[in-house]
């Protein structure tokens, strides 16, 4: 795609639907450039069905929670990350940006940080991405033991993993884009 006159070309979806348990995957066309997105079948990843794919990651609320869901609610309980997976290590782009183009069931969304980010879900999405606040994850215990629950706000944890492509592939090696079919 070319855009006579313009370096770049910036898409944008600010509302995506999808069916009831599948996901979304943003990837690149062969040469790496430009944006791919389509829907993927549900997965049963080590119990966590209801992910959403970026980049190298899947994501997913601690509760396992629809992304798509707009029905409002939060956590309950102190709950433990799932073996594979990590709470989502803190702020960036790409965390503002996989956190603002879902619903999550909640109004905020909490990462590894403590800090939380606005959800679709929050007036209806006005302030999508947008920061909530800060120190609002609580946990206790250590180490594989450890539990995680909101901190004096109705949300949910976002975790991630690597996506199983990617989990036993060599570091040395250069990750290639995904063979597409024509028209995705």
């Amino acid at each position: 795609l070319e855009v006579p006159g313009a370096s770049a070309l910036e898409l944008t979806f600010p509302r995506v639907e999808l069916t009831e348990g599948y996901r979304l995957r943003v990837t690149h066309d062969a040469a790496g450039e430009l944006p791919v997105m389509k829907p993927c079948a549900p997965s049963n990843d080590g119990g966590v069905q209801h992910t959403v794919e970026f980049g190298k990651y899947l994501f997913a609320t601690l509760d396992d929670i629809d992304p798509q869901s707009r029905e409002k609610g939060q956590q309950e309980g102190w709950l433990r990350v799932p073996a594979g997976w990590e709470l989502v290590p803190g702020e960036g782009d790409d965390v503002r940006d996989i956190i603002a183009k879902h619903y999550w069931a909640t109004d905020v969304i909490i990462v590894g940080s403590g800090d939380g980010f606005h959800t679709l879900c929050f007036e209806h999405g006005s302030k999508a991405g947008q920061t909530f606040g800060k120190d609002k994850l609580s946990s206790r215990g250590s180490d594989s033991a450890a539990e995680y629950q909101p901190n004096r706000v109705s949300g949910r944890i976002l975790i991630r993993r690597l996506r199983a492509d990617l989990v036993n592939r060599s570091p040395a090696l250069p990750l290639v884009p995904e063979e597409l079919a024509p028209g995705e």
